[in-house]
């Protein structure tokens, strides 16, 4: 069977219905490079939900009307995954408005409330698994989510993802897990998430499905598995700040890069696979795009190195990335985060850290 991967979709902006009447027409491209596949899986970022009241203190929220299920319903999505930093960023009712949509329209989806999907498709059984590490500082139903194993985020727990994919692969599944990490816009992974991907190939034949930086990160073969850690954005558009309106993070070109990650699934292994590049800058969708083509090997590439190149690599892009991202600020800026929200999102911040640590990264590195 043949299946299909994707990035992050999130319908606002120019990829919302309402603001766009054309956009379908936009993604006829997309459609049909999606054509040949028995199952399409993606990662959905932002909930469908009517819902407006934000839920926590974050300094960007996402949604989409809960009409662009229609543009899901085009390209032919047949599961989402739920495990992201966004999902809960209007709260619970927003997550309830997503799953009642999803389920009208026949579109599975996993990563939350424990759930994982077990699928027969010609014969082939396979697992999709959803999880969103602490790291990225998700959006919670409540506090308790991080102290329960069955209510909210599937969250990104080492103990947790390895029993159940042990137990999946126990009952003849072939596992496909979709792994929310790292940190936006940078395009090395960290040594941490190498370390667990390549530490679960140990164990078993699995597809990683990796999302959340927001830009193309380099994928691996180790063992008899396939590890692609970030798609960058399949569909995704400029954000802006809640509280001022002003625009928060802008889609540059290399946003737009991204691919569809195809696979086939034979006799409970991986047969072939192959990296399909595109691009979509501002609504025009280019199919095999040279520039997404070039970022995919040379980010590739860079995983052949050891793990203390890698990781002075990655220290110094975020380094060069913070200090753009301070030349911005200005007065204004700090003015506006001089409010009771900042300090608890800070407070938030710092105890995500803390499990992240002990509920993750403690034990890759045993």
């Amino acid at each position: 069977m043949k299946i299909a991967l994707l990035g992050d979709i999130a319908l606002f902006g120019r990829y919302c219905v309402n603001n766009k009447s054309d956009v379908l027409d936009a993604l006829s491209g997309l459609k049909n490079s999606l054509s040949e596949f028995d199952l399409i899986v993606a990662n959905l970022e932002a909930p469908l939900t009517s819902n407006k009241k934000r839920a926590g203190s974050k300094s960007a929220y996402i949604r989409s009307e809960i009409n662009n299920i229609e543009v899901l319903k085009y390209l032919g999505v047949n599961a989402v995954s739920l495990a992201n930093n966004h999902i809960f960023d209007f709260g619970l009712k927003g997550l309830q408005e997503t799953l009642m949509t999803l389920k009208e329209n026949n579109i599975d989806y996993y990563g939350v409330d424990s759930k994982s999907l077990n699928l027969n498709i010609r014969g082939e059984k396979i697992a999709l698994h959803g999880y969103c590490s602490y790291i990225t500082d998700p959006s919670y139903a409540s506090y308790k989510d991080r102290f329960s194993s069955n209510d909210g985020l599937n969250l990104l727990e080492y103990d947790d993802v390895l029993s159940s994919l042990k137990k999946a692969d126990e009952e003849g599944y072939f596992n496909i897990i979709s792994a929310h990490s790292g940190i936006e816009n940078v395009s090395i992974p960290s040594v941490e998430d190498i370390m667990f991907a390549r530490k679960l190939a140990n164990e078993f034949n699995y597809v990683y499905h990796g999302h959340h930086p927001h830009v193309i990160q380099g994928l691996e073969k180790h063992n008899n598995s396939l590890i692609s850690y970030s798609q960058g954005n399949c569909l995704f558009d400029d954000i802006y700040d809640h509280r001022t309106g002003s625009l928060l993070v802008e889609q540059a070109f290399i946003n737009a890069c991204s691919f569809i990650l195809s696979i086939d699934i034979k006799n409970k292994q991986l047969s072939a696979f192959k990296e399909i590049p595109f691009s979509l800058y501002k609504g025009d969708f280019v199919l095999n795009c040279i520039e997404a083509k070039k970022v995919i090997a040379e980010r590739s590439e860079l995983l052949k190195l050891d793990f203390s190149e890698l990781q002075n690599l990655r220290t110094s892009e975020i380094k060069n990335m913070k200090t753009k991202r301070s030349a911005r600020r200005d007065f204004k800026w700090f003015k506006s985060r001089l409010r009771p929200s900042t300090f608890f999102r800070v407070f938030n911040n710092k105890l995500n850290a803390y499990f992240y640590s002990y509920k993750y990264k403690n034990y890759i590195k045993k």
